[in-house]
């Protein structure tokens, strides 16, 4: 595979929701459509990666990690790092997708957390999911989705089942932004230890006014390098971005972002907050039609 990479690399000095930051970005080009930019901040320390994807050049779509364990039964997935599900299924650009229920214990970190979710453990999607046009999970109550419909075009709503004439559905929870307003900010919050909201780190995906333009982001934390973000902050970004309407993907040790590099190599663009990558039940990942 050929093509021409670009990138740029420039110390920037940028105000966000009020607040002074400053620090180094990194801009790529790697491919035609898909332009990835990497932020190191400061003050708060923050890493950043966001991939902006010409929709009219890629084709979106919405895989379980693993085989389904037990037919008829309660699991419909098998724990799979982002990674690995990318190279089987070809992807060019994928992250982490929907939040997930496994057998034995709810979260953990480092180490802890590499042992709770290994790969091939059973695993339950919490919201509507469905891939290729076959459904292989719902909810109870409607969750805020990415949809993909049978043409192609990407929506982001709320649901508890595939809606009608869906392709492709993978669920997160919250609205972010809408009609390109942030739906959270942390003026006058006080966020609890431990809360959903606290500083964490965190997946987003987003689309702009017209349709035309996917925005995915994943922001580390856990760490000094990279605290992470509130929703409040979360929202901001995203608005940055140039987001209409964005929602809240799993976050935490879940937060993955790959991408496959100008030299046709698929890498692990951040740093997931466990050392090293934590398997999951889906993804969305992002195909370009020509390379």
């Amino acid at each position: 595979m050929m093509a021409t990479r670009r990138s740029i690399h420039l110390t920037v000095f940028a105000v966000l929701a009020g607040v002074a930051l400053n620090g180094q970005v990194t801009v790529q080009r790697p491919w035609r459509g898909v332009v990835y930019t990497a932020e190191k901040r400061t003050n708060p320390p923050e890493e950043i990666h966001a991939v902006t994807v010409d929709l009219n050049k890629v084709r979106v779509r919405t895989v379980p990690a693993g085989p389904d364990p037990d037919g008829p039964g309660k699991w419909q997935t098998t724990l799979m790092p982002t990674s690995k599900i990318a190279q089987r299924e070809e992807f060019d650009i994928a992250v982490n997708g929907d939040f997930f229920a496994i057998p034995r214990g709810k979260d953990a970190e480092g180490e802890a957390a590499q042992k709770l979710f290994e790969n091939g453990v059973p695993a339950l999607a919490t919201g509507p999911a469905m891939t290729d046009g076959k459904t292989w999970s719902t909810a109870e109550k409607a969750r805020q989705c990415l949809v993909a419909d049978v043409k192609g075009r990407i929506h982001l709503l709320e649901a508890a089942t595939p809606p009608l004439r869906s392709s492709q559905v993978i669920c997160g929870r919250d609205f972010l932004v809408v009609d390109g307003k942030a739906q959270f900010t942390d003026e006058g919050v006080t966020y609890k230890p431990g809360e959903f909201r606290n500083v964490n780190p965190r997946t987003a995906v987003g689309l702009d006014k017209k349709g035309k333009r996917l925005f995915l982001l994943v922001v580390d934390g856990r760490s000094e390098l990279s605290r992470g973000m509130t929703y409040g902050q979360l929202a901001a970004e995203m608005v940055r971005l140039g987001a209409y309407t964005a929602i809240n993907l799993d976050g935490g040790g879940s937060s993955t972002l790959v991408l496959r590099e100008a030299n046709g190599a698929l890498r692990v663009m951040n740093k997931p907050s466990d050392k090293k990558e934590r398997a999951v039940a889906n993804v969305l990942g992002v195909t370009l039609k020509k390379k």
